[in-house]
């Protein structure tokens, strides 16, 4: 038995690759990934604290596709993805158990470990992505309100 759930992990993280060429075409729909995204939060969390908020992005919205493009260092296969979402964090969440340094490696730990669980699932159903990590959180802030207190850590482009 052992060996079989070996065989099955290793062949999901082995064949797991970043996805940068889109079609426009949508191989999932809005309500589907919404309907994925609680799946996200079985990832552990440091001290059991969900600092972790999730957003997504319609990126056939031209508005939303320009502001993320620019905010990813201008990455052009963002341009016809389908949907982007951000994985965020609010700090404050964290403040009452824990301080700096790693108030802010806790942060982030949450917010990654949650991406990261959603590729895998996204991988798992045939759905290719792309986890971004090169952001630009001013972009991001001055565009979207509700993302003026969080910090973005990632973003899983699909």
């Amino acid at each position: 038995m052992w060996n079989t759930l070996f065989e099955v992990i290793e062949k999901v993280l082995k064949t797991r690759k970043s996805k940068r060429e889109y079609t426009g075409n949508a191989y999932i729909s809005e309500d589907q990934v919404k309907k994925l995204l609680p799946l996200v939060k079985c990832a552990p969390m440091a001290g059991g604290l969900d600092s972790t908020y999730i957003s997504l992005f319609d990126l056939k919205d031209r508005r939303n596709s320009k502001i993320i493009y620019k905010s990813v260092f201008y990455q052009e296969f963002i341009l016809k993805a389908n949907f982007a979402v951000c994985f965020s964090s609010d700090i404050n969440i964290l403040k009452n158990k824990y301080s700096e340094p790693y108030l802010s490696i806790f942060s982030c730990q949450n917010a990654t470990i949650q991406a990261y669980n959603f590729q895998l699932i996204l991988h798992s159903l045939n759905i290719g992505s792309c986890f971004v990590g090169a952001i630009r959180n001013d972009i991001l802030q001055k565009h979207f309100d509700f993302l003026k207190k969080l910090n973005t850590y990632a973003i899983i482009i699909l």
